[in-house]
């Protein structure tokens, strides 16, 4: 029997823990999980650092395929939703390090998305498939991972080709979903020694068709003088579409020398943008006509890396190239009534509109490092990472020329009806249909020197320092026409910071390890668009801005993070149980400050303090039955606001971010006949409130929800695995996000960015 009891008062945890040994002294041993957080290899409990692993067979067994999957399994991981469309949209945060929203054709993410050494953006979700763990690393980790990691880093480790075994699998899994049809997908890997020893090749594949859910239908309101023509009902109109794989070698050219080539591709087409009018429950898009929003997002990754043994230490080289394309459209009629007709108190016209965004991103990637053990150079003592790092990103974010056709006509004469105004047409009040054309280009540049030194004060004790040192310098330019203006801005930002790190860790016994950490996370300022005078004027004035020039540039923020944590095993390595407390200070927070014009921009908005705690076990009750939990606790509010222009006050709480995370797993296994096993498995996630205020300048309340999943299934080691399964058992409609819209939000009708409903279906594996 276990039994866990928790006791929260403001800022402590008192746990209270009861457990019947003789439940446990039977059981198996919890599998050892290996990870590279601290990019060399060592045991998750040995690792000063709060983080949450996902083994491979942990990923299979619960279904995981993407962000949402794993993040809703990871305490203190908040999934925000802070730009346009659906593709550049998510972004995981952590610790409640909120991102500042979206800025030109880059993010401004403060978590570091990873695939395996490599930075890639972190609204990026590549489908989960042939991997070998995901590691969530909780606070900053700029020593290491740089400018971007100041919240902490999500890392998706990918399964390495092998020059020795011989292992394939593949996959497959059909289901049917609430509101929807059916969904399946298939999936499969080899890995195959070419040369014995010498040369290994792994490759993988998959495809998935997910259903639609959401039903578009004709808006029909009977006093309207200008009602549009009905059309049929369009049923699932957002289905999706995936495929994509990877290829890698690994050549072990010498004795000292391996050779690692990787090649990752995937594309997801979608025929709608998967989001709910007014709340999550809704499923029911009304519209004046019958316009489609698809999207198509593609993106490619390669890589080689390359390990020296050089004696007195491994020297590692990654160098990457990175490409993304996402292309996306939405319905404007409703944006074009409301913005320009209803706003200036005039009878909607409906005029059919549709609005299309295309966002380039490409990469350039490399860092080489100096691995060394205890022994290796300086004694049996101390041990160290030395590198460098170096990146150069370009990303281009384009409206296209975009005519509403019909609309300066109908505007002027409409204006003319009601007040009589005699405006001459042509040219009519706006001169030309040409609603907008945008460019915005962004470059950065980055360089970086950083090393971490572990030193061995005695057996027990040791102290860590880190460094990194560097230097990033950005440029945006912008070109906009249309009936928002005509301008065009070009701004560089050059900053270098230096992020210290300290620890210490202490070995209380074989099984109970301590530490306390201080490190400093930074992250580079930027520039804004311009916003349009005629539409935000009054919007700016309320809030003291009287020139654009108050706000056309963001300073960069930093934060200091220190941690409490304990890694500790109980009997016999049959339940570790690992505790975190953290408190972070933030200055000079980036955060998006949306006006009710329609735009928003970026701004420094003061100071604030994020506390809490991470709690996590995982225990082997039995030979047979195994279970787990996790639980994270974060405030975080502003302490000292940045004054009007921020828009947040004293007391506030950071946008996007959940004060309580929890989920809880357990497994059964159970004989059925000869070699198979059969398996019941269960989890539970909850996900906290949290506040989201993408287009509205009142932040809106997202509900908390809780997802339960159930799975029943039968395997034989190394031969099948087959599994019935129901995701998302109670129908919960969670509210992740409001939508910033590609175009802007109708005003009334927030667009919500929610969870699949209730699936259910039937997975089988096959190996080789």
């Amino acid at each position: 029997m276990f039994k866990i009891r928790l006791y929260w008062y403001p800022y402590l945890l008192f746990i209270s823990t009861t457990i019947c040994y003789s439940s446990l002294t039977s059981a198996q041993l919890l599998e050892e999980i290996v990870v590279t957080a601290q990019k060399r290899e060592k045991s998750l409990q040995d690792t000063a650092l709060s983080i949450t692993a996902f083994s491979q067979l942990e990923m299979q067994r619960d279904g995981i395929e993407g962000l949402f999957d794993y993040g809703i399994r990871t305490p203190n991981l908040g999934l925000s939703n802070e730009s346009d469309g659906r593709f550049t949209a998510g972004a995981p945060v952590i610790r409640g390090i909120a991102g500042g929203g979206f800025i030109g054709a880059s993010g401004s993410g403060a978590t570091g998305f990873y695939i395996d050494d490599i930075p890639v953006q972190d609204s990026l979700n590549p489908r989960v498939a042939d991997l070998q763990r995901i590691e969530v690393l909780r606070g900053p980790q700029g020593t290491l991972y740089g400018a971007r990691s100041m919240g902490g880093t999500v890392r998706l480790i990918t399964r390495q080709a092998d020059t020795e075994e011989f292992d394939a699998n593949v996959h497959t899994k059909v289901s049917g979903v609430k509101e929807g049809d059916i969904n399946w997908a298939l999936d499969g890997s080899v890995n195959i020694p070419m040369i014995e020893g010498k040369l290994g090749m792994r490759a993988m594949a998959y495809y998935a068709a997910d259903s639609g859910v959401f039903d578009r239908v004709h808006l029909l309101i009977p006093s309207d003088a200008n009602a549009t023509t009905p059309f049929p009902d369009q049923k699932n109109v957002d289905d999706d579409e995936y495929f994509g794989g990877q290829i890698a070698l690994t050549w072990h050219a010498t004795d000292n020398l391996t050779i690692k080539p990787r090649f990752m591709y995937q594309k997801t087409k979608s025929d709608n943008l998967p989001l709910a009018d007014f709340n999550p429950d809704n499923f029911i898009a009304s519209r004046q006509y019958n316009v489609t929003e698809p999207g198509e997002e593609e993106w490619w990754l390669a890589s080689v890396t390359m390990d020296l043994d050089t004696g007195f230490g491994n020297i590692v080289s990654t160098t990457a190239v990175y490409d993304r394309d996402v292309h996306e459209f939405e319905d404007e009629t409703g944006t074009i009534d409301s913005l320009f007709f209803a706003a200036s108190g005039l009878p909607e016209p409906h005029i059919r509109s549709q609005i299309d965004q295309i966002e380039r991103s490409e990469a350039v990637v490399h860092e080489t490092r100096l691995i060394t053990d205890y022994g290796d150079i300086f004694g049996d003592r101390i041990a160290m990472t030395l590198g460098v790092f170096y990146e150069k990103r370009e990303g281009t974010l384009l409206y296209p020329t975009h005519f509403v056709n019909g609309l300066n006509e109908t505007f002027t004469t409409s204006l003319n009806n009601a007040f009589g105004l005699g405006i001459p047409f042509p040219p009519g009040v706006f001169g030309s249909d040409l609603l907008s054309e945008l460019l915005i280009e962004s470059d950065s540049e980055e360089i970086a020197l950083f090393g971490e030194v572990t030193f061995k004060v005695t057996d027990r004790i040791r102290l860590i320092g880190g460094l990194r040192w560097s230097d990033i310098e950005t440029d945006v330019f912008s070109d906009n026409d249309g009936i928002f203006g005509v301008f065009t801005v070009s701004r560089s930002n050059q900053d270098s910071s230096v992020n210290p790190k300290v620890s210490i860790e202490l070995d209380v016994n074989d099984d109970v390890m301590t530490y306390f950490s201080a490190a400093k996370g930074f992250r580079i300022g930027g520039n804004n668009e311009n916003i349009p005078d005629f539409l935000c004027l009054g919007d700016l004035a309320a809030i003291g801005v009287n020139d654009f020039s108050d706000i056309e540039a963001f300073d960069s923020d930093t934060l200091w993070s220190y941690e409490l944590g304990a890694k500790t095993s109980w009997f016999g390595d049959r339940l570790n149980l690992n505790m975190a407390a953290f408190y972070i200070d933030w200055s000079d927070i980036i955060q998006t400050r949306r006006l009710l014009c329609g735009f928003q921009f970026v701004t420094n908005a003061g100071h604030a303090e994020n506390k809490g705690i991470e709690i996590e076990f995982d225990a082997a009750l039995t030979d047979n039955w195994s279970m787990s939990m996790g639980l994270g606790l974060t405030e975080a509010k502003i302490s000292n606001d940045g004054g009007p222009i921020s828009g947040l006050s004293k007391g506030d709480r950071i946008l996007q971010v959940p004060e309580v995370t929890f989920n809880a797993a357990s497994e059964y296994t159970f004989p059925i006949t000869g070699q198979w096993q059969g398996f019941i498995r269960g989890n539970i996630s909850h996900y906290g409130d949290s506040l989201s205020a993408n287009n509205s300048a009142i932040p809106r309340v997202r509900d908390s929800f809780t997802i339960m999943n159930l799975r029943l299934g039968a395997s034989i080691d190394n031969k099948w695995d087959i599994g019935l399964f129901v995701d998302n058992v109670t129908n919960e409609r969670a509210n992740l996000s409001d939508n910033r819209s590609i175009a802007a939000e109708v005003p009334g009708r927030p667009r919500i960015l929610t969870n699949r409903p209730r699936t259910i279906g039937l997975d089988v594996r096959r190996f080789f």
